[in-house]
C-alpha cells in the first residue's frame, strides 16, 4: 500500500514500523521534505530513543512552534526504548504538535530480535490506542519479492531471471532493502556482462544466517558431508562466541528446517487436516519462495530420513544440555551431528 504522506502530516502521533528499509527511506523523505520544506530545522527536533524519554519527546514537542504550524519531533530507533506502557498516562498533545516515532530495523542476535519484536508489538499496540495515532507499517508482501528485484535489474539495464531472482531472494530472506542492495554489488563485479546469474549471486553477494543453515542441513541430508561442514565453519567463524551461536541458531534453525522439510513432505503426500501443519514453524504460512524450495528437497527425501535427522538434531540437544552422557564440546557435537546426517 502507497505511502499516505497526507494523514502521517496530519497526525498528532505516528509511528512508522520499518520492516523494508528501502521503502521507508523513501517515502520518510517526502515526509521531511515537507515537515522542512526549506531544510529548516528551527521546528524539528530528533532524539533517540535509547537516550531519551516519553516525557522529553512530549515536552519538545508541546513546545510553541517558532516559523511553522506545527512542531514536529521524530523519535528514532525506538524499539531500544522500553517505555510503551507510559503512553496511556501521557497528556494529549496540542493541536500544533507531531510526534513520530520510528521503530527502526535492528540488528542483533536471535535472543535481541525476539526482545525487538516484543517491544515493537507494545508499541504498536500502544499507539494503536490513541485518539487520532497512526500506524504505518513499511511493509511487502514477499511473493513480490522476485519480480521488484527483477524489475530493479531491468531498470538498470540488467537481466535477472526468475530462477537466479528466487535465490536471491532466498539468501536475503525475503528483503527487497537488502536484495536491492546486493543486487548492486553484483552490478558492479559484473561490469560490461549484463546478466546477473546464479553463479555471480552465490560468489558475490552476502546470505543471511538462516540461509546459511538451511543450506548446510539440506547439503548434509543429501550427503554432501563436505558442503555441510564447510558451510557450519562459515557460521561459527563469523561469531564471537561460536557455542553460543550453537545454542541460539544453529541447532534450533537446525530443527526448524526439518519440521518445515516434513510439512511440504507431507503436503506432497497429499496429507490433509489436523497434525500437518504445525502452528510454528508452519509450511502453509512460509512465503512462495521458500515453499518451493523446501518442496524441491523434500521431494528427494522419505519421512524416515527426516524422521531419523530430526532424531539426530535432539540428541545433539540433549547432549549439549547434559541430558545425555557426552564428551565432546559444543563444537565437536554439532561436526558431529552433520556427519551422521550426512551418513543417513
Amino acid at each position: 500500500m502507497k505511502f499516505d504522506l497526507d494523514k502521517a502530516l496530519a497526525a498528532p502521533l505516528s509511528l512508522f514500523v520499518v520492516d523494508e528499509a528501502r521503502l521507508f527511506r523513501e517515502s520518510f523523505s517526502e515526509f521531511l521534505a515537507k515537515v522542512a520544506p526549506d531544510g529548516d530545522d528551527f521546528d524539528v527536533e530528533l532524539f533517540d530513543a535509547d537516550s531519551s524519554t516519553i516525557a522529553e519527546w512530549w515536552a519538545s514537542a508541546g513546545t510553541a512552534p517558532f516559523l511553522s504550524d506545527r512542531r514536529t519531533v521524530i523519535v528514532r530507533h525506538l524499539l531500544r526504548n522500553d517505555a510503551a506502557d507510559e503512553l496511556k498516562a501521557m497528556a494529549p498533545l496540542p493541536s500544533t504538535a507531531r510526534i513520530v516515532l520510528v521503530a527502526d530495523e535492528e540488528p542483533g542476535d536471535d535472543d535481541a530480535q525476539r526482545r525487538h519484536s516484543g517491544r515493537r508489538t507494545k508499541w504498536q499496540n500502544a499507539v494503536g490506542k490513541l485518539p487520532g495515532a497512526l500506524v504505518w507499517k513499511f511493509a511487502i508482501d514477499a511473493k513480490q519479492v522476485p519480480d521488484l528485484l527483477r524489475d530493479a535489474a531491468k531498470d538498470r539495464g540488467y537481466k535477472l531471471s526468475p530462477t537466479a531472482a528466487l535465490l536471491l531472494t532466498e539468501r536475503v530472506g525475503g528483503s527487497l532493502s537488502l536484495g536491492t542492495d546486493e543486487m548492486e554489488k553484483c552490478i558492479l563485479y559484473l561490469g560490461d556482462d549484463k546478466t546477473i546469474s546464479e553463479g555471480v549471486i552465490l560468489k558475490v553477494t552476502s546470505a543471511n544466517p538462516e540461509w546459511n543453515v538451511f543450506r548446510m542441513v539440506e547439503a548434509a541430508i543429501s550427503q554432501d558431508a563436505r558442503t555441510a561442514l564447510t558451510q557450519l565453519k562459515i557460521l561459527l567463524g563469523g561469531t564471537k562466541n561460536p557455542e553460543s551461536t550453537v545454542f541460539s541458531s544453529i541447532l534450533p534453525m537446525s530443527s526448524r528446517y526439518l519440521k518445515l522439510l516434513w510439512q511440504a513432505k507431507a503436503t506432497l503426500e497429499g496429507y490433509k487436516g489436523e497434525g500437518v501443519y504445525l502452528e510454528k514453524p508452519n509450511f502453509g504460512a512460509e512465503p512462495p519462495y521458500r515453499q518451493k524450495r523446501l518442496t524441491d528437497v523434500a521431494k528427494r527425501l522419505t519421512f524416515d530420513h527426516l524422521n531419523r535427522a530430526m532424531q539426530a538434531i535432539a540428541d545433539a540437544d540433549c547432549e549439549l544440555k547434559g541430558l545425555k552422557p557426552s564428551t565432546s564440546n559444543a563444537i565437536d557435537t554439532v561436526e558431529r551431528l552433520f556427519l551422521t546426517l550426512a551418513q543417513h
